[in-house]
């Protein structure tokens, strides 16, 4: 069962997200356990109002280096919910293969959308001030290596956007010995 980090918490529906935006909370979320964490699920809590949409979502390190990312761009439901790349091989490492966060490290969690009538879920915190940072341009065709600076920020507002890991399993193999009795 994935352990989720991120924004999980959302007030009610905002507003409608600018046409070809990306965005992000500025400051990221720690991802939770220690050593290496599978991800197990990559989600925005959102709903399409008409019309068609796609989104993608993608995962930056503190550094703004590109992690991760959903393997392809996603059609957004007209029903609110949790969407986008709900299963492990839904998500690949920027490297190819499985995408693998340290636990304890900060991630920034990328949301972009192609359309204007997308919505995304907000929390409000309006005591801390968190922000919500945003590119007023779309990457559902795949994100860039770096994330690019923003073009402003949403004060108190913090996007309804979280990961699913897993501790990474592993093991120690032993050796099999077999004598036939003679």
């Amino acid at each position: 069962m994935a352990t989720y980090f991120g924004n999980q918490t959302y007030d009610g529906l905002d507003f409608y997200a600018s046409a070809r935006c990306v965005q992000w909370y500025a400051s990221g979320y720690t991802c939770p356990g220690s050593g290496n964490q599978t991800v197990k699920e990559l989600s925005a809590y959102a709903q399409i109002q008409s019309g068609a949409c796609n989104i993608r979502l993608g995962i930056y390190d503190s550094s703004n280096n590109l992690v991760g990312y959903g393997t392809s761009e996603v059609a957004a439901s007209t029903t609110a919910g949790w969407q986008g790349h709900l299963t492990e091989s839904a998500v690949q490492a920027a490297a190819g293969g499985s995408c693998t966060l340290t636990g304890g490290s900060t991630y920034k969690l990328v949301l972009t959308d192609d359309s204007s009538s997308f919505n995304i879920y907000y929390g409000y915190d309006w005591s801390s001030a968190p922000d919500t940072s945003f590119k007023d341009t779309e990457y559902t065709g795949g994100f860039p290596a770096t994330l690019p600076s923003p073009d402003g920020t949403f004060s108190g507002y913090c996007a309804a956007i979280r990961c699913g890991v897993d501790a990474e399993v592993g093991g120690t193999a032993y050796p099999y010995y077999y004598q036939a009795n003679q």
